[in-house]
């Protein structure tokens, strides 16, 4: 019995080896392609709206935008794009042109078919308060 008890915390231990979860630090997330603003590994980005709304979108990894506006948070899916980046949900396309402060970037409501349709949002990237 006494066997089994010492058994599991190795195994334990062993597996958490063989998985890379001991002793190393995942490597730091880099910039979606052409993205994000100022291309930072986790950036966050604020921008400021024609709509008197403001948009903060965070870029944890390569693949992912977190994008908030008027108080929901949409995971997005980064993809390429011609002249910029461009992120997707279910229900809305984001996307940035230039990086630093009066960069642009636009909120869109995704079409059924996949497109940018109805434009949200037309916003600038506001400096960081220092």
């Amino acid at each position: 019995m006494l066997g089994r008890l010492v058994a599991g915390p190795w195994l334990v231990a062993w597996l958490c080896l063989a998985a890379g979860c001991a002793g190393q630090r995942p490597a730091a997330p880099s910039a979606p392609p052409d993205g994000p603003p100022g291309g930072e590994a986790l950036s966050l980005v604020t921008y400021g709206c024609d709509n008197d709304a403001t948009i903060r979108a965070t870029y944890p990894t390569p693949d992912i935008a977190l994008v908030q506006y008027r108080g929901n948070s949409r995971q997005m899916q980064a993809t390429r794009s011609a002249d910029g980046a461009r992120c997707v949900s279910d229900t809305r396309v984001w996307r940035t042109e230039g990086s630093g402060p009066g960069a642009s970037a636009t909120l869109y409501h995704r079409d059924d078919d996949g497109d940018a349709g109805r434009v949200l949002a037309r916003c600038r990237e506001i400096a960081p308060a220092d």
